[in-house]
């Protein structure tokens, strides 16, 4: 099958900007497919990834400081150690290729390639996870703050 005279169609479109959007890698890989995609290196979308899980966890220190606790604060420094060893992967398979020879000589993926994307997940999960918890922290601390305070004010009245 000859992958080069792909015609444009909207079916093809919506592939390659979905790939483009969900995988820098998937769309290297689907370029040869649909002839000649200009994909991001993976690199470039980890990068990427990376910078938005330091804002995204900056943001949580400076928004909900009540929220991070040890337990917060060691999850914080969990997803930066995966984000350090996701732009290393990165810059590795940025200089290797995707697809490897294999023990009898068969082409096969990277084995990079899948400790991209179980670093991919493993930093999302754990910003789900950790944006979860500060912010149910955080809105406890304030509703037990609060409480004290009503407690206190509520003790002042009781008393001539």
């Amino acid at each position: 099958m000859n992958t080069q005279n792909v015609p444009p169609n909207s079916a093809v479109n919506d592939a390659r900007t979905l790939s483009e959007a969900v995988d820098p890698t998937i769309a290297k890989l689907n370029s040869s497919v649909f002839g000649g995609l200009n994909a991001p290196e993976p690199r470039d979308g980890s990068r990427a990834l990376a910078a938005a899980a330091e804002a995204a966890l900056v943001d949580l220190e400076q928004r909900l400081p009540l929220g991070m606790s040890p337990l917060e604060q060691a999850l914080a420094a969990r997803i930066r150690d995966a984000v350090a060893q996701l732009l290393e992967c990165a810059e590795q398979l940025a200089s290797d290729d995707l697809m490897i020879r294999g023990s009898t000589g068969q082409r096969r993926p990277h084995p990079l390639l899948k400790s991209l994307q179980e670093l991919r997940r493993e930093m999302c999960d754990g910003l789900k996870e950790l944006t979860f918890r500060a912010e149910q922290r955080a809105m406890y601390e304030r509703a037990k703050r609060l409480h004290q305070r009503n407690r206190s004010l509520s003790r002042g009245k009781d008393q001539p």
